[in-house]
């Protein structure tokens, strides 16, 4: 096996360098099929890194001097850049300020800081290999596609444990002491499964917006079969979906199935989707016992009371803000600082862009949303490309899904979260700047027009005007 995975590394970085592009493309099914349980007991580089973050750098470096330096590509220092950058500096700040309180985990902050860098190599490539609409296109269909073998993982972990053990991680210690459980459970009503995720609640999250991004892609596909094979993936994101038991990912799905259906431009896809959900719901008797266990732990029904759970994450809550202070106000503190300081994480980024990642997190996630919304309605009024308008739209619909989760888990904090955050950050970005320059050419058309019709000085002197 380790022959196999050195063999597909040499390949692959063979095709980053000479096709970046394409590269850029490829990365998705990597990072959403990557089996960090294998790759967790092999140790093989520095910190623990895994070939996806080497795969990150890698292609950073060349798209960087072959497009940037060799190719005439220029810098593309817009809205998306800004972003991701702005919110590297924000990290690295609270982390530095998390260290000097916690000198002893400081190689611990340090690897977390990192991570962000890789994160920050792998969206730059991105934003300067989408040239076109083509580009965006194939970009949405990867990442969709990407999305859809991490569903099958994610499902085939649920029903065969024991023989997805690449994709599961040993039973740890966190920072704040507690048990964190890699593997999951032989009986079906204690299992959730996560797949190359990591986490049921983040691969829910993922699963749900990769969703919505496929219904949007749908309306694209004027080809019957093409649009047979998008029907089984979004099938198949579901039933993952249903699988992770994430009242997260319920939330979120329900939240955004149910305002498409009745306000959105999708209404007959989106009832569809919610038909199929029930279907499904119902296919798994032992899922939709367990399921629905799930869901009576936020409410019973039958005494009519909040459970515990829900009491215990106000209460964490409250904990995150009373040991804040001033410091922690202006610099923030991490998020490894904040588990250790509180035992635990936030459970929702609006508690921790406050508390973990500062003032200088607010101003950015505000910021952030504004041009985010700002682009995407420009888009939707101007645009005269059906595909552009297409991922402004579900690009905004897949915002509000996971702003939905952000409620109840630190997404900020988690890497699928962010890795799905940033890409439709991307996506609106190029389809701005595709669109804008729709518009420019448009207008510099029209004054050729205009140019062509201008009275001449032989037509004044003749006596034709």
């Amino acid at each position: 096996m380790t022959i196999a995975f050195a063999f597909f590394i040499i390949a692959f970085l063979t095709i980053i360098f000479l096709n970046p592009q394409l590269g850029t493309f490829l990365i998705w099914p990597i990072l959403f099929t990557y089996p960090h349980g294998w790759w967790y007991h092999q140790g093989f580089l520095p910190l623990n890194i895994g070939y996806d973050d080497l795969f990150c750098i890698t292609l950073f470096l060349v798209v960087f001097v072959r497009r940037n330096l060799m190719g005439g590509i220029p810098l593309r220092l817009g809205y998306g850049f800004w972003v991701i950058t702005a919110f590297i500096g924000v990290v690295t700040l609270a982390g530095f300020s998390g260290a000097m309180d916690w000198p002893a985990y400081r190689f611990v902050i340090l690897k977390e800081i990192l991570k962000v860098w890789v994160f920050w190599c792998l969206f730059y490539a991105v934003v300067h290999c989408v040239d076109d609409e083509k580009d965006l296109q194939t970009q949405l269909i990867m990442f969709s596609a990407a999305a859809v073998l991490g569903a099958g993982l994610v499902i085939f972990q649920y029903f065969v444990p024991s023989l997805a053990w690449p994709w599961q991680l040993p039973e740890t210690t966190g920072l704040g002491g507690q048990t964190i459980s890699g593997t999951i459970g032989e009986e079906e009503e204690l299992r959730r499964a996560y797949g190359a995720f990591m986490n049921a609640n983040g691969a829910a999250c993922v699963l749900v917006c990769s969703f919505i991004l496929l219904l949007g892609s749908l309306k694209l596909q004027k080809n019957i079969w093409k649009r047979f094979i998008y029907y089984i993936f979004a099938f198949l994101l579901l039933v993952a979906a249903l699988v992770t038991k994430s009242r997260s990912g319920f939330l979120m799905l329900a939240a955004v199935l149910f305002l498409m259906a009745f306000w959105g431009q999708n209404k007959r896809l989106s009832w569809l989707a919610i038909g199929t959900f029930i279907v499904v719901l119902f296919l798994f008797a032992g899922t939709r016992k367990a399921f629905f266990e799930r869901l009576s732990e936020v409410y019973n029904p039958a005494s009519k009371e909040v459970s515990g759970n829900v009491l215990g994450r106000v209460e964490l809550w409250k904990r995150y803000f009373s040991t804040m202070n001033l410091k922690i106000f202006v610099l923030g503190q991490g998020s490894t600082a904040g588990i250790i300081r509180n035992e635990t994480e936030s459970h929702s980024m609006y508690v921790s862009l406050i508390t973990v990642y500062g003032l200088p997190g607010l101003i950015w996630a505000l910021s952030s949303l504004y041009g985010f919304v700002k682009r995407a309605v420009f888009v939707r009024c101007y645009s005269r490309s059906l595909l552009l308008w297409q991922v402004a739209t579900i690009c905004l619909w897949a915002i509000f899904s996971w702003g939905v989760y952000a409620g109840t888990s630190d997404a900020l904090s988690s890497n699928y979260p962010r890795y799905l955050l940033f890409f439709l950050v991307v996506l609106v970005d190029r389809a701005f700047e595709l669109c804008r320059r729709q518009e420019l050419v448009a207008a510099d058309g029209y004054l050729n027009y205009l140019d062509s019709y201008r009275i001449s000085d032989w037509e004044v002197n003749e006596g034709y005007v």
